[in-house]
């Protein structure tokens, strides 16, 4: 389970994890508590997320910077969490 966060130059942030476990699943629950000159591209929208990453899947979260001035952002885990499947519980 690999999560990769970055800020570029060109204005936009991600959040990118990959799963490549056989069974486990990864979930995650982000809000900002700042989110300001910001916004979530699709299918994401508001101030934070839930996401959840199957075996062998990969989603990313895409954060848009929406003013060239900057911008304020300050997050909040909710929640992070691994489920394995019963073979790895074994």
């Amino acid at each position: 389970m690999t999560r990769y966060f970055a800020i570029t130059e060109e204005g936009y942030g991600y959040v990118h994890i990959a799963n490549k476990e056989a069974e486990a699943r990864y979930k995650e629950c982000l809000s900002f508590n700042a989110f300001d000159k910001l916004s979530l591209l699709k299918p994401f929208k508001g101030a934070g997320y839930e996401v959840e990453v199957g075996p062998g899947e990969s989603r990313t979260v895409v954060i848009r910077q929406n003013d060239i001035t900057g911008f304020k952002m300050s997050s909040q885990l909710r929640m992070s969490a691994v489920v394995h499947g019963p073979e790895k519980l074994k």
